[in-house]
């Protein structure tokens, strides 16, 4: 079913204060290497994450009789979405959830989900300290299946963007602002975003 993309404050943060990746390491550990290709990824999947910022900014401009401002972040959303990468490979999702044909959908940001009385016990306490080495270790789904065995219930939403349905709407968009066809284009860009859609992926498939 189609939702609006909801982006929480943490994961704002999150995505904006990912740094580039240096390549003058000598050397790096395991752990290191994971770490690093994470933050690689995490910068490639942010042009998606932006590209819809800017299209919901670029709304809002719209109507706010701003359409000079609308078309400037237009053109910054399709230099989003135009990265010539093969890594967006890295971020499509295929399940039933994702009906489109001939596109991709485009892992554009995740929120996390826990269910948790906070009732403190040794036990919950020894299976959190576990979970927290294995979340250190990146072994997401070890430390949620631990956590899950004390009743703690971890769930993961992931918005997915259809990227060739999104590059025609926004491109859309920018030829209706040129025809100085506002409310069209608005709707252009709505299109955009009600495309996306949310996939909450169980324990088993983390």
């Amino acid at each position: 079913m189609k939702k609006k993309l909801i982006v929480t404050a943490i994961t704002l943060l999150a995505m904006s204060s990912v740094s580039a990746i240096a390549d003058t390491k000598p050397s790096l550990s395991p752990i290191e290497k994971t770490q690093s290709q994470d933050k690689k990824e995490y910068m490639l999947a942010k042009h998606g994450f932006d590209a819809i910022r800017d299209v919901q900014l670029a709304r809002l401009a719209l109507f706010r009789g701003s359409p000079d401002a609308a078309e400037n972040l237009i053109k910054r959303a399709q230099k989003s979405l135009s990265e010539d990468n093969s890594d967006w490979d890295k971020f499509i999702k295929k399940n039933k959830k994702t009906p489109l044909q001939g596109d991709n959908y485009i892992i554009i940001d995740e929120s996390v989900n826990v269910s948790d009385d906070f009732i403190a016990t040794p036990e919950k306490s020894k299976a959190i300290a576990k979970a927290n080495l294995q979340l250190k270790n990146n072994a997401r789904k070890e430390a949620i299946e631990s956590l899950r065995l004390i009743g703690i219930d971890v769930s993961i939403t992931q918005y997915l963007m259809p990227l060739n349905q999104t590059r025609k709407a926004v491109d859309k968009a920018q030829q209706l602002i040129k025809e100085e066809k506002y409310y069209e284009a608005n709707l252009a860009l709505k299109m955009a975003t009600d495309e996306i859609i949310t996939d909450t992926i169980s324990r088993d498939e983390t």
